[in-house]
């Protein structure tokens, strides 16, 4: 691949993604600040039963983080010979390539959760199910109020679910998936790239390769005709002698590599 980044890069990758686990860990763990989203007490959007998640939370982790690295994984093995990384990366082995792109990947899924979790915080609003998990005190007996302060009397769930049940926007699920969707169309297109590059890189190899075996063929007998020449003429300039031969071995050189590239 094309991506060769020095080895600073890839400390700050690391160090980023570590950044993100202890920013998320505070976020979630620790005290929020007060959440002044309110809501109306009759909203029909906010007072569904909660019957868990649509798409379960195994499947967006199992998604956004088992399938990119099955993606690179396959196209790598399926689109590049081992030769290919030598030629064109500086990482040298499939592997060492496959785990930096994927990290990459998780320094920014990391980033991008931390800041839908802030946003949630700070813009959030009540999730579909949010009078049934909270059980605001103050909604208990109103018609069309709107509450900003309120307290939740639900205590058969955690602390952590009932912050969560008014952190709606933005959608983690959706962000992840169109993330991960991004990230791996940003992947196809260098690798073409980079598969292209190896074509390229291959042939002017090959060329050179088939360069070299012309010069050993032509340059070396002619360099031996001079110098038996040079025995049998010991007037002849062993200077004059030489470049001539060296002259009619690059001519033949020339015409041959035209004859491969023509054909």
């Amino acid at each position: 691949m094309t991506i060769c980044k020095r080895l600073r890069w890839i400390y700050m990758d690391l160090a980023l993604a570590l950044l993100m686990i202890t920013l998320l860990a505070l976020l979630e763990f620790l005290a929020q600040p007060y959440q002044r989203i309110g809501f109306v007490c009759n909203d029909p959007k906010i007072s569904f039963k909660f019957t868990g998640d649509t798409i379960s939370a195994g499947v967006i982790i199992s998604f956004s983080i088992a399938m990119p690295l099955l993606v690179i994984w396959i196209a790598e093995y399926i689109y590049y010979s081992a030769d290919s990384y030598e030629n064109a990366s500086c990482y040298g082995t499939r592997s060492k390539l496959i785990w930096r792109w994927y990290g990459q990947y998780t320094a920014g899924i990391l980033t991008l959760t931390f800041l839908c979790e802030a946003m949630k915080i700070l813009i959030g609003e009540p999730r579909p199910h949010f009078l049934d998990t909270c059980k605001p005190r103050e909604a208990a007996n109103c018609t069309n109020e709107y509450f900003i302060s309120y307290t939740c009397t639900n205590t058969e769930v955690s602390t952590w679910f009932l912050n969560d049940s008014n952190k709606s926007f933005p959608s983690g699920h959706a962000a992840l998936s169109v993330y991960t969707s991004i990230f791996l169309v940003f992947y196809w297109a260098v690798a073409q790239c980079s598969m292209q590059s190896v074509i390229e890189f291959d042939t002017v190899t090959t060329e050179s390769n088939k360069t070299r075996r012309n010069f050993r063929g032509d340059v070396l007998p002619k360099l031996l005709s001079a110098a038996i020449a040079l025995a049998q003429h010991p007037r002849v300039s062993l200077v004059s002698e030489l470049t001539f031969a060296t002259k009619r071995a690059a001519s033949s050189v020339k015409t041959s590599r035209e004859e491969s590239l023509s054909k």
